[in-house]
């Protein structure tokens, strides 16, 4: 049923004009923002993610706001203690957010991530320690990402 409504959410940023939507973006990026701390799968966190990147792409300069929250969000998961509750998925879940911000979220999400390239490929490190090979996974595709933004 998630799932389901994550798709309609990502085909309504295609219908609308995003920029243009006013509070019904707010309520669209809400809605993500909300699944990704309720995701309780990887793949579940990965459509949301991904919708989510689609969304930032969608709204250009509007979303700057909501880049600079998810980046910081990120880092903040990157950087939790292990003995955190969900701490491995909450790193997958940061992985995947500055993964897609970096590589599709746009020009603007991808000067976000390069501001912060430092603190990013900092943080990263304690991802690619983690036990979970997903999150291992993730964290690779991250640098890799960051790689691309430096050169």
């Amino acid at each position: 049923r998630r799932l389901g409504v994550l798709a309609l959410v990502n085909e309504l940023i295609d219908v609308n004009e995003w920029s243009r939507v006013g509070t019904g973006a707010g309520r669209f990026y809400r809605l993500l923002r909300a699944a990704v701390e309720r995701a309780t799968s990887p793949d579940e966190l990965a459509i949301v993610v991904r919708t989510l990147g689609h969304a930032v792409r969608a709204a250009g300069s509007a979303a700057t706001d909501a880049t600079d929250t998810e980046l910081a969000r990120a880092l903040d998961w990157m950087a939790a203690s292990p003995e955190a509750p969900r701490a491995s998925f909450h790193r997958l879940g940061a992985c995947l957010i500055v993964t897609e911000l970096a590589e599709r979220g746009g020009p603007l999400a991808a000067s976000a991530v390069a501001s912060r390239l430092q603190r990013v490929t900092a943080a990263v490190w304690v991802a690619l320690c983690d036990e979970g090979l997903e999150t291992r996974q993730a964290a690779i595709g991250t640098l890799r990402a960051c790689i691309s933004i430096a050169c």
